[in-house]
């Protein structure tokens, strides 16, 4: 059991990394700094995160052009990995 805690641990950690780097490159974004390779790493963080982010966006509204989705994902899974970092 531990090894399969243990893993998803390291998955969680790894989504919460993705979803940090996205939102540095959305930044850049903003920022107007776009290249190619912005686009194409943009995309494949796009690709990997929607798929948690898109059903919080049903039910959570952006305030403000806040993306709130994206706080709540986060939290989310920093709590799922401190629940299970205690078993």
């Amino acid at each position: 059991m531990d090894i399969i805690r243990d893993l998803v641990v390291m998955v969680i950690g790894f989504l919460m990394y993705l979803f940090f780097i996205r939102a540095i490159v959305s930044w850049l974004f903003v920022f107007g700094i776009r290249n190619e390779i912005l686009s194409r790493v943009n995309l494949m963080l796009s690709g990997m995160t929607e798929p948690i982010l898109a059903p919080i966006r049903r039910y959570v509204p952006s305030a403000g052009g806040l993306d709130l989705s994206f706080l709540l994902a986060v939290f989310g899974l920093w709590f799922i990995r401190r629940v299970l970092l205690s078993l």
